[in-house]
C-alpha cells in the first residue's frame, strides 16, 4: 500500500517541486573535477530538459542544438559539442538527452506514457549483429514497455547520427525513464550496426536514477 501511495504521488507530482516526492532532498554539491567533466555535463543536459526554455539552457552550457523532438511520448534533444580527450586534445561530441516521466509536461499523453510503462512483459532483444554482419538470435530479457518507447525513439534520431562528421562521437544520457532508454538505445544500435559501430563512435552512456529494464 506504501509502494502504491508512492507511486501516486510520483506520477501526479513528480520528483522535486512542491509536494514531489523528494521534494524535502537537499542537493549534494559535487564539482566537475570531483565526477568528471563529461558526467558534469551529461547530467546538466539531463536536467536542462526537463527546463522551459531547454535550448537556451543547452546554449548556456556551450552546446549547440541540433534537433529536438517528441517521440513515443518522450522528449529528446540532440546537441553538438567538444569534450576533452585523455591523454590531451577534444573529441566533437554529439550527445542525445532524454527526458524522464514528467508528471507536470502537459505536452505529451503522461497516462499512454505511464500504460507503456507499465507493460513490463520480459521480451528477447536479440544479439547484436556478428562479424560477418549476420543477426543472430539472443537470450537478452527487456522491458517490454521500454523497448517499444526506444524503437520509436531510434527511428527519430537515427539520422542526426548519421550526419554526424565522420570524426564525431556520441554520447546518451537521461535521467529516470530518459536513462534506461539510453540504455536501450545503445543496445538497439549494436544491434542495428554492429559492436564495432559501438565501440568506435559511442563514447559513453550516462544514466541518473534510472530504474533496471534488463
Amino acid at each position: 500500500a506504501a509502494l502504491v501511495r508512492f507511486a501516486d504521488r510520483v506520477l501526479s507530482r513528480g520528483f522535486v517541486g512542491d509536494g514531489g516526492a523528494f521534494a524535502a532532498y537537499g542537493a549534494v554539491a559535487r564539482t566537475p573535477e570531483e565526477i568528471g567533466t563529461g558526467a558534469a555535463d551529461a547530467a546538466m543536459l539531463s536536467a536542462s530538459v526537463y527546463c522551459a526554455d531547454a535550448v537556451g539552457e543547452v546554449h548556456a552550457l556551450g552546446q549547440g542544438v541540433v534537433a529536438n523532438g517528441t517521440a513515443a511520448d518522450i522528449v529528446w534533444m540532440v546537441t553538438d559539442g567538444f569534450e576533452p580527450r585523455e591523454g590531451g586534445g577534444v573529441d566533437r561530441c554529439r550527445t542525445v538527452t532524454l527526458k524522464g516521466f514528467d508528471a507536470s509536461d502537459r505536452e505529451v499523453d503522461l497516462l499512454r506514457l505511464a500504460g507503456r510503462i507499465a507493460t513490463a512483459d520480459p521480451v528477447p532483444l536479440g544479439r547484436p549483429r556478428n562479424e560477418t554482419g549476420a543477426a543472430s538470435a539472443g537470450n537478452l530479457l527487456v522491458h517490454g514497455g521500454v523497448l517499444e518507447i526506444a524503437r520509436d525513439l531510434y527511428a527519430d534520431i537515427m539520422p542526426h547520427l548519421d550526419n554526424a562528421h565522420p570524426d564525431t562521437v556520441f554520447t546518451f544520457t537521461g535521467h529516470s525513464m530518459g536513462g534506461c532508454l539510453s540504455v536501450v538505445l545503445l543496445l538497439l544500435i549494436a544491434q542495428d550496426r554492429g559492436v564495432d559501430f559501438v565501440k568506435e563512435r559511442i563514447k559513453t552512456v550516462y544514466t541518473y536514477g534510472a530504474p533496471p529494464v534488463l
